[in-house]
């Protein structure tokens, strides 16, 4: 008979069986929008140095990349803070 610590250690070791699948579809979601927003901000950037009459939007652009990664990177330090460090599997 297992206590309820042990079944808790289980799953956190084999990730949480409870509501397998909608956290994949999340988590792609959280990957793919930054990514698809960085793409489009670096593609506005040199379009805008490219073209020399829009040269605001290329500035515009490389401030919203850099602001990406910065907002990108707070986030990142804030999870893993959050989520601590990991237990070494037995």
């Amino acid at each position: 008979m297992q206590t309820s610590l042990a079944r808790r250690q289980r799953r956190r070791r084999n990730g949480n069986a409870r509501g397998s699948g909608s956290g994949h579809a999340a988590s792609g979601a959280a990957i793919a929008l930054p990514l698809f927003l960085f793409g489009t901000l670096a593609l506005l950037a040199i379009v805008g140095f490219a073209i020399k009459g829009l040269l605001w939007l290329g500035m515009i652009g490389i401030v919203l990349v850099l602001a990406t990664i910065v907002i990108g990177a707070v986030r990142r330090a804030a999870l893993s803070k959050k989520s601590g460090p990991k237990a070494p599997r037995p």
